[in-house]
Formats: structure tokens, C-alpha cells, sequence
């Protein structure tokens, strides 16, 4: 690389190691630990393997080459220097194992906010409780992220809970944080309760007047379709027992007690013998009030119902 490079960009640091001796260079290893400053991106080598900061480079022939990119984004305004050394048995100069290169500080005019969303629980049940929680993560180290708002508004097949933020308020649809600390880290974590078994498809999006990368703005979470159980059937997106076995007894859809019928909300009693049912109890009426037994009949002559 070469130059400098404005807060937010990305560059590339190139990793050269040549065998300028006089015999094979076996099982090289080179360490590169980036600074703080630079977040890591891809690395390619050339051959062997690169994994933390280390690249097993293996065999370097005589008069050979291996080469390393290592692609990375500037998050710090301060200076940055890097620094990769390679160690071979049998290297006869160690004055030339290690190289370094040099960013100098620049002077920031915003910031990078990114929007993280997450899901705890992949497929959850109809009728489990789960949290999906929202991250804002300021990459700027030496710039606030000030008047931070993010919106997310929680789709058909959930229901709130519950929302505990770290900072702000949560008003059920809007996520007011206020300002962001340089390269701070705050978030929100919202309890839904999954009502519906298809599909929930959930996103998330920040504003932030400043922000130089909209790119990562916006994040979403998908939960599975969910399989119906215990005898439910999938009945408008949502996990219902049918008319048959109305009732949800925990575990699975039983049937109505006998002597009792689904009115749609609960299992009623039947009433028999001209009977009806009031406030949940089979009664006679007023005008054949009297119950013998098998059926409601009227007072015998001569007399009136008092209640």
C-alpha cells in the first residue's frame, strides 16, 4: 500500500516474503497481528493458509516468492503501523525477517454506523417466547455518532413482549438512542411471542445525520416456518386446533368435556329440557321455570315464580 487513507476507507496491505538465499526455505511462517485502527476484511494468499494472524506460508524455493493481501478498513483516525515478521529454521539473516508499514493520523469528517440484527432462537415454536435483539456499532473511533434513531417495525406472526434498551427509549415501533460514543457499542433487546407459523421475515434500520457508509444501515433476521403440532392445523399463518378438538390442553387439541360444546370460545355445557344457558349455567326460563327433573315446566295454577 501506499499513501494515506480517509477514515472508513478500505485498503490492501501486501505481504512479499522472498527466498534470496541459497538453498529451499522450509515451513515459513509469518505473523502479522493488525493494529488497532483497522478492522479486517479478506485475506488472500498466495499459497499455504492464512487464519488470525498467522499465514503458514510452507516452501519457498530458491530465488522464490509468496505473497499475502490482507484487505482491511481504516476505523481509527490516529497513526497506524503494521508490522509482519516470517521465521524459517536454517534463515542465516534475521535482519531482513521484518517489515513495517506506516498510516498517518487523519482528521475525521463523520462517522460509519453499522446496524446489527439478531435472532436467539432460529425456529421457535407458536407460542414460545424469543428475543431479537438490535445492535448499533459506531466503527469511527475518534467521531460521535449524535441524534442516532432506529426503526423497526415488528411483523404479523409476532407480539411484543417486552424492549430493554441500553441507552434511549423504545416506543414499540421507534428506537430513539441519542448519541453514540467514539467506536461505542449499544443495543436493545425486544421479547415477541411467536403467533404465527410461517415465515417472519424482520428488519432493522438506523438514521444518523453523518454517517459516510449508508451501506450498512440495515439488517434482517428471518425465523423458519414453523410445523404445527399436538393435532393443530396451520389456519391463516397461525397454529389453531380445529373444530373437532377444539381444545388446547397444553400438549396437543382434545375434544370437549361431555356434555359440553365449543361455542367458538370455550366448551359450553348443552342444555337439555328446554333449559338455557345463562352466564354459563344451563337454567329454565321465567316462563317455565321450574325443573322436574327432565324438563323445564310452568308453576302449578295458583301459583307465581318469585325467582
Amino acid at each position: 500500500m501506499g499513501g494515506n487513507v480517509a477514515l472508513n476507507g478500505t485498503f490492501t496491505y501486501k505481504i512479499v516474503v522472498n527466498n534470496i538465499g541459497q538453498g529451499a526455505a522450509n515451513s515459513v511462517v509469518l505473523q502479522d497481528q493488525l493494529p488497532a485502527g483497522v478492522q479486517f476484511i479478506s485475506a488472500q494468499p498466495s499459497q499455504g493458509t492464512f487464519s488470525g494472524s498467522t499465514w503458514n506460508v510452507g516452501n519457498v524455493a530458491v530465488g522464490g516468492s509468496a505473497t499475502l493481501m490482507i484487505t482491511v478498513r481504516r476505523t481509527g483516525t490516529q497513526q497506524i503501523i503494521n508490522c509482519a515478521s516470517a521465521t524459517v529454521t536454517g534463515d542465516t539473516n534475521l535482519g531482513n525477517n521484518q517489515g513495517c508499514v506506516t498510516l498517518p493520523p487523519v482528521t475525521p469528517t463523520g462517522f460509519d454506523l453499522e446496524m446489527i440484527k439478531k435472532v436467539d432462537i432460529a425456529n421457535p415454536s407458536v407460542g414460545a417466547e424469543f428475543v431479537y435483539t438490535l445492535a448499533v456499532q459506531n466503527w469511527t473511533s475518534g467521531v460521535v455518532a449524535p441524534n442516532v434513531v432506529v426503526t423497526d417495525l415488528l411483523p404479523a406472526g409476532v407480539q411484543l413482549v417486552s424492549a430493554q434498551p441500553s441507552q434511549g427509549t423504545w416506543n414499540g415501533t421507534t428506537w430513539n438512542i441519542g448519541t453514540i460514543s467514539a467506536g461505542g457499542y449499544v443495543d436493545v433487546k425486544i421479547r415477541v411471542k411467536r403467533i404465527g407459523a410461517t415465515v417472519i421475515e424482520n428488519c432493522a434500520s438506523l438514521q444518523a445525520s453523518g454517517d459516510t457508509n449508508a451501506s450498512n444501515n440495515q439488517d434482517c433476521v428471518s425465523i423458519i416456518a414453523s410445523t404445527c403440532t399436538g393435532g393443530q392445523v396451520l389456519t391463516n399463518g397461525v397454529c389453531k386446533c380445529p373444530t373437532s378438538t377444539p381444545v388446547w390442553n397444553g400438549w396437543e387439541c382434545a375434544a370437549c368435556p361431555s356434555g359440553t360444546t365449543w361455542n367458538g370460545t370455550v366448551c359450553a355445557p348443552v342444555c337439555t329440557g328446554g333449559q338455557v344457558l345463562t352466564n354459563g349455567v344451563c337454567q329454565c326460563p321465567t316462563s317455565t321455570p321450574v325443573w322436574n327433573g327432565w324438563d323445564c315446566s310452568a308453576c302449578p295454577s295458583g301459583t307465581t315464580w318469585n325467582g
